[in-house]
């Protein structure tokens, strides 16, 4: 019943909401009852949301939702501990179908409410998680002085950590573990900024980490609509862009590269070309 409800998430659209919800609904936590005095405190996490659940559901939706914000009622605390628990399990295994059944950017959504839930970071900040050695206060402290990816913390100096609030040698320490994670280049080779109306060419663009290695998925789109797309290690890729001047006007190539098993935030690269008449 769980596999296949995980599968309706993915043959709808997998959004944060649909997949608290379907976690929240699975029937492992058909055991999962509501006590009266938690009912007050599951409304001001949840509101009316959610009303369709049964009780019990509702309030592991609410546990849920209430440690992605940071802030769980007192109400809610006694079975937290073990509703997370079980729900990072359920996650776990709903990013893999997500993987196998949709597509790396969906996985790589699960894969940022997964460590949300895990260590209670906002969405701002969940992305420095993926450094070993950081967890919710640490990325708290790193996000508060603007580092908001393992790439900017990465190219920090150990003093720059430091100035943070790290202290010296967990500064040096959590650069280097930064450091093995994937930091994102794309180049457009010899992409034109200009075309003539009717003229069509056939470029490449050249997609590489310059740090660590992982499993990847990149696709290009133009003014939004799809072009080509692949899951490849990165490492180093390159995809075949076509530039087609149907028409006057510009046309915004897109390379969104995401991390199925990572929570680091998607990266977005954009080149615009104009199309003369």
């Amino acid at each position: 019943e769980t596999a296949r409800r995980f599968a309706d998430v993915v043959a709808e659209a997998v959004t944060e909401d649909r997949a608290l919800r379907a976690v929240a609904a699975a029937a492992e936590f058909d055991d999962v009852s509501a006590r009266a005095d938690e009912a007050d405190a599951v409304r001001a996490v949840l509101g009316d949301a959610a009303d369709e659940l049964d009780p019990g559901a509702r309030k592991v939706l609410a546990v849920l939702r209430a440690r992605m914000t940071g802030s769980t009622p007192a109400e809610l605390q006694s079975d937290a501990w073990i509703v997370r628990q079980n729900a990072l399990r359920l996650l776990a295994a709903l990013r893999a179908i997500v993987d196998r059944l949709g597509n790396g950017a969906d996985a790589n959504r699960v894969c940022r409410i997964e460590s949300r839930v895990e260590t209670g970071v906002s969405a701002d900040a969940v992305g420095l998680t993926a450094i070993e050695g950081v967890g919710a206060t640490r990325a708290g402290t790193l996000a508060v002085a603007g580092y908001d990816s393992p790439a900017a913390v990465a190219a920090a100096s150990p003093e720059q950590l430091v100035a943070a609030g790290l202290s010296e040698g967990v500064a040096e320490r959590v650069r280097a573990n930064a450091a093995e994670l994937p930091a994102v280049a794309v180049e457009w080779g010899e992409f034109p900024d200009r075309i003539d109306e009717g003229q069509r060419r056939l470029e490449e663009v050249r997609v590489r980490s310059t740090a660590g290695d992982a499993r990847a998925a990149v696709r290009v789109t133009v003014n939004g609509v799809e072009m080509t797309h692949k899951t490849t290690y990165l490492g180093e890729t390159t995809l075949p862009v076509g530039v087609f001047g149907n028409e006057p006007g510009e046309l915004e190539f897109a390379v969104r590269v995401t991390f199925p098993a990572l929570p680091l935030a998607p990266v977005v690269r954009t080149r615009t070309t104009q199309v003369d008449a």
